[in-house]
């Protein structure tokens, strides 16, 4: 069979969110937060005995309650609701898929009990293939699937400043996700929540989510994954056939100049880092430090941030573009000086010094921001960490 190889392109696609955590760590609430936040019509599994609809006052959305839980159930109302036409599905919980009454697990039982050998490795063969219509459901599905699973609950002793002194106390923490070994494979982003309601992210395919630590993810984290997802081609309109070696491309190039428009923009990127170093070395020898922005003192040129005179002050010249890279550069930069106020703007509403933000942020989520070691690193984030940010301030410092 002749292969042929497509130019890869990223398209359109719908989330696949799992959500994991012990129980009262905010699962359901999360998986309804960010079904809203993703809008259209929210259809939803409850496994848990009507526990979804007393979120019904905050959240508008159908349900349907099972008491039996064969995972053939699940795939047939997720074909329904698709059918239906809703734009969200929430399973809540997929864990019982898989320990529930009528589950995977129990269904292995059952066959092993009417072999003749009552061998459940051999019952495992009948079983697979149901779980994994179950998984086939959820990825071939044109929803958003949004799916939470329990995790066993352990105790662990943290230490805690009180009063000035330290004291330790009991903090309930997940383990495991109680679903088939390598169920979070399946899904784009993957987090544990904990009993602070903490979505710590384990696995991030939206690079603007990798290792992040949000504090009750809301609306924000929602259009973080939307703008994402929406980031991509319709599907089906594929990439170009790659031509064999010395043989010329049988289709029209495309006209887009994105090679040569990624490596100036890279180019530009490591000239002005560069340039930041420098200036940062040059500070340092003259004994001076980051500036006004760094004590909080001093005000700023009229019509201009203290964050984009640093980055004017540390620009660099670059080679002459393009046209269309000089186009790209300006929304580029057009993006990067917006998302780096919104930092800024937060702290000003708030009357919050930058640098108070900037050292909260080091100290409790340095993890979640790698490469931010400076103020002017943290004015200056953009996209989803400027997002991630902006939300774990307005979490932490209340007006």
């Amino acid at each position: 069979m002749p292969i042929t190889f497509t130019k890869a392109t990223k398209e359109l696609s719908r989330a696949r969110v799992g959500i994991v955590g012990p129980a009262g760590s905010g699962k359901t609430f999360t998986a309804l937060t960010l079904a809203t936040g993703l809008g259209g019509r929210i259809a939803a599994i409850d496994t848990e005995r009507g526990s979804m609809a007393k979120y019904a006052h905050r959240f508008d959305f159908d349900q349907v309650l099972f008491n039996t839980f064969d995972p053939r159930h699940y795939v047939e109302a997720i074909e329904a609701a698709a059918e239906a036409g809703y734009d969200v599905f929430i399973i809540d919980s997929l864990s019982h898929a898989w320990t529930g009454k009528g589950g995977a697990l129990d269904l292995v039982n059952a066959s092993a009990a009417r072999s003749k050998s009552n061998n459940s490795y051999n019952a495992w063969r009948d079983v697979t293939p149901i779980h994994n219509e179950l998984v086939d459901a959820m990825l071939q599905s044109p929803m958003h699937v949004i799916a939470t699973m329990r995790t066993k609950t352990d105790y662990v002793i943290e230490e805690v400043e009180r009063n000035g002194r330290t004291i330790h106390v009991p903090k309930k923490v997940g383990m495991a996700p109680i679903q088939r070994e390598g169920m979070d494979f399946e899904f784009d982003i993957v987090g544990d929540m904990d009993d602070m309601n903490t979505w710590k992210i384990t696995k991030s395919r939206c690079e603007a989510l990798t290792g992040a630590v949000i504090n009750r993810p809301d609306h924000r984290t929602a259009k973080v994954i939307l703008d994402w997802l929406s980031d991509g081609v319709s599907p089906g309109a594929g990439g170009t056939a790659v031509p064999p070696r010395n043989q010329s491309p049988s289709v029209a190039t495309p006209a887009s100049p994105a090679p040569a428009s990624w490596r100036a923009k890279q180019d530009d990127f490591n000239l002005q880092k560069e340039q930041q170093q420098a200036n940062a070395d040059r500070a340092r020898v003259d004994g001076s430090d980051a500036g006004p922005l760094a004590s909080g003192e001093g005000p700023a040129p009229e019509g201009r941030s203290p964050a984009q005179q640093e980055r004017e002050a540390s620009s660099d010249p670059v080679p002459a573009a393009t046209p269309i890279e000089a186009e790209e550069a300006d929304v580029e930069k057009a993006e990067r000086e917006s998302a780096g106020s919104q930092i800024e703007e937060f702290c000003i509403a708030r009357n919050i010094p930058p640098q108070k933000a900037f050292l909260f942020i080091m100290k409790n989520y340095r993890d979640s921001f790698e490469g931010v070691t400076r103020l002017k690193d943290f004015l200056g984030l953009v996209g989803g960490q400027a997002e991630m940010a902006v939300q774990i301030l307005d979490n932490n410092f209340k007006a």
